[in-house]
């Protein structure tokens, strides 16, 4: 079974403020390539984090770009375990469909 991840309801609420422009512009131009049958992959990208990224695929992504969630931090081993969380959270995501 996979750790969980365990949030103050402050950080959860901080994890949502920085991502909910981008998850809103993913399902928007999500919605627009769905109307007008387009099948072109969308990157859904900043604000993103462990939390989130599942949210950005349900809500049209195809994929997510994490830069600052790696390039922020100063070492290596930092980074390895920033991506490999990040990884985690989107294969063990109870997400299951994009939102139509």
């Amino acid at each position: 079974m996979a750790p969980v991840l365990s949030l103050t309801l402050q950080e959860f609420k901080a994890f949502f403020e920085k991502s909910v422009p981008t998850l809103a512009a993913t399902y928007a131009i999500h919605q627009e390539f769905k109307k007008q049958s387009l099948d072109i992959p969308i990157m859904s990208a900043s604000g993103l984090s462990q939390v989130t990224c599942p949210l950005a695929i349900s809500s049209g992504a195809s994929a997510v770009g994490v830069g600052s969630a790696v390039n922020k931090l100063d070492d290596l081993i930092s980074m390895i375990a920033v991506v490999r969380g990040l990884k985690e959270s989107l294969k063990n995501s109870i997400i299951g469909e994009k939102i139509s």
